[in-house]
């Protein structure tokens, strides 16, 4: 997964490459989140099993 760089949002040639880039950013961080979210939910689960 390439993350691009802040930079790209100054060199955006127009506001609908600003708003794709800025999907793309939030969609990402939302999977993240809920990778992080899942596997701490497995984490504590198995520390209620041991």
């Amino acid at each position: 997964m390439k993350i691009i760089s802040k930079s790209r949002i100054g060199m955006a040639s127009d506001k609908l490459d600003c708003d794709e880039f800025m999907k793309n950013q939030n969609k990402i961080r939302a999977t993240l989140l809920r990778i992080m979210r899942n596997s701490a939910g497995v984490r504590l689960r198995c520390s209620e099993i041991f």
